[in-house]
């Protein structure tokens, strides 16, 4: 029986461009929350941010498993207005799957034994992503920028945290999926522990994040 539990990229340009649009974003806003232009009591226009996740877990022969529906939170205020500001050019896009403790990660290092140890999932918008972990693909969807991967479980574990982040490279350097050196940044987050996000050992885990503005 498939479990349902609801509670509540690539194309930075198209991003930027929405924030531009719909106003000017200050360091208040978050997901779900509205900036205001201004405060006298007459008409007011704002921008709201918008992060929805669903994550799949599929069994080996492709069925689901179960499936989680959440909301999440705007956690890095700072890496837009870096990138707006030419402080930064954008760089790939990565989600990460984090497990409850150290030695209970879902997947694990690309090592060979002893030194494949229990890691956090990572999937990451980059051709040549690293084995084991997975991979991600960045699109746009009208106002919504669509961030979609897969990876496969190691080890049987919980996922208790998820974040989508953002490398940011040197201002020198045009917006790519190959910059170096590049600073990784969270973007969104969230604590999904209430969520109880069970994984086994080879199951599939399907990643859909949509990040809108409003």
């Amino acid at each position: 029986m498939n479990a349902i539990k609801t509670s509540g990229a690539a194309a930075i340009y198209v991003v930027l461009s929405a924030v531009l649009t719909c106003g000017t974003a200050a360091p208040g806003w978050a997901q779900g929350h509205e900036t205001s232009a201004g405060k006298s009591g007459g008409p007011q226009e704002g921008i709201k941010v918008h992060g929805e996740w669903t994550i799949v877990i599929r069994n080996g022969d492709g069925s689901v498993a179960s499936r989680y529906e959440f909301q999440n939170a705007l956690v890095n205020f700072t890496v837009l207005p870096t990138v707006l500001a030419h402080g930064g050019s954008a760089g790939p896009w990565f989600v990460e799957l984090k497990g409850p403790a150290s030695d209970e990660q879902p997947c694990r290092l690309p090592l060979p034994p002893p030194l494949d140890g229990p890691v956090q999932c990572i999937l990451a918008e980059t051709a040549n992503a690293v084995p084991n972990l997975g991979a991600l693909r960045v699109s746009i969807d009208g106002n919504t920028l669509l961030i979609q991967g897969s990876v496969k479980a190691q080890n049987a574990s919980r996922i208790t945290n998820v974040a989508t982040g953002l490398d940011v490279c040197p201002p020198s350097q045009p917006p790519s999926l190959q910059c170096s050196p590049a600073t990784q940044n969270s973007f969104t987050g969230k604590d999904v522990t209430s969520q109880s996000i069970s994984v086994g050992a080879n199951q599939t885990i399907d990643v859909t994040v949509r990040i809108s503005f409003s």
